[in-house]
């Protein structure tokens, strides 16, 4: 399970830096997950890179028009909690994540979000 709401306040272009923390909740308790293979609490020289190799992006982003990949034109995107199959390989157990990422670009600050999920 997946949702969000985010606002961009100007088009999110490439380079864009990303220092992401990423937790894992065990036994109740989130804890931090260490970059492991490019893979965790990391950081990016420019994150769209990372998300070029999307081919297509889930169903429920492209009916609600959110893309998955750079650019992100100026707006808001929200999506409601929803469900999708994604083909991930990831070096720790599967469950319940809690990721932020403070997102920069060459004109400075992008914003700081924060992501739910639960990967089965």
């Amino acid at each position: 399970m997946v949702n969000f709401n985010i606002t961009t306040r100007g088009d999110v272009i490439a380079p864009l830096k990303a220092s992401v923390t990423l937790w894992k909740k065990v036994f109740g308790v989130y804890v931090e997950i260490p970059c492991l293979d490019n893979v965790g609490s990391c950081e990016y020289a420019d994150i769209c890179s990372f998300l070029e190799p999307i081919q297509s992006c889930p169903e429920p982003f492209t009916q609600l028009g959110i893309p998955c990949k750079c650019p992100f034109k100026m707006g808001t995107y929200n999506l409601p909690q929803t469900s999708f199959d994604v083909q991930v390989q990831l070096p720790f157990p599967l469950g319940d994540l809690k990721l932020q990422a403070s997102l920069t670009s060459d004109q400075g600050s992008v914003g700081c979000y924060i992501f739910e999920a639960t990967i089965e």
